[in-house]
């Protein structure tokens, strides 16, 4: 697709893994196994995702191709829509799925915060959401591209720190234990 034809948004919000507060307190290794579950099934934690089916898988399990039919809630997307998707893997660190016609990415990624001991089971840790929006038929200045700028940070920050406390619960009441680890 030619940049020229799509609209261009990228934004990307951070948040701290645990408050104080935060009970139970999730690990890096929690907090990966959140990561790692969304790859294959993101119905779970988004609201806007309907089913995903996962079409293929890398035999070295650090790519997969999906197809995500989206419901209701997206900001720049339509019920029943599919987005044919090839999701990258970097075991630890981050998830990155790129829309195959459009180009656009969503990437979750763990970090370590500064003062924190690299290992499994640190809770000094952030979780980061970054979407690339690459939007086909939308041009800059357009009232949609407006709305997109104006209702798609407010999705961002909810997917961020919506996620984290989705791992949380799924911590709490037993669901990650059962997360595929491979």
């Amino acid at each position: 697709m030619s940049s020229k034809s799509a609209f261009h948004y990228n934004i990307s919000f951070t948040v701290p893994a645990n408050k104080p507060e935060s009970n139970p307190k999730l690990t890096s290794g929690d907090l990966w196994l959140g990561i790692a579950h969304v790859a294959h099934t993101p119905q779970e934690f988004a609201p806007y995702v309907a089913k995903t089916d996962v079409l293929w898988r890398a035999p070295e399990q650090q790519r997969l191709g999906r197809a995500v039919e989206l419901t209701n809630g997206g900001v720049h997307t339509t019920k029943g829509q599919v987005l044919y998707q090839e999701v990258k893997i970097c075991d630890t660190m981050l998830v990155e799925a790129r829309t195959e016609d459009t180009g656009a990415k969503t990437t979750f990624l763990l970090s370590y915060n500064i003062g924190a001991t690299v290992s499994p089971d640190s809770t000094d840790i952030s979780f980061t959401v970054i979407y690339e929006l690459r939007v086909a038929g939308v041009l800059e200045g357009s009232a949609k591209a407006e709305e997109i700028k104006r209702d798609y940070p407010e999705l961002a920050r909810k997917a961020c720190t919506d996620t984290v406390e989705q791992i949380r619960q799924c911590k709490l009441d037993g669901r990650l234990a059962r997360f595929d680890r491979g």
